[in-house]
């Protein structure tokens, strides 16, 4: 029972590892398209405004 106990915390300190290494790179990918967004909606204001 011990045991189990224990491969159960080593298998949540690694989820949370492997957590922390993902959140990082998808906060950063989820700026990166907002900075998209917000690019091509000026870009199609701009556009817009020349017509």
């Amino acid at each position: 029972m011990r045991y189990k106990v224990k491969s159960k915390n080593i298998d949540l300190q690694a989820s949370s590892f492997n957590a922390g290494r993902i959140l990082p790179f998808f906060s950063g990918y989820a700026y990166h398209l907002m900075l998209v967004k917000l690019y091509s909606a000026f870009l199609l204001i701009w556009l817009v405004m020349q017509s």
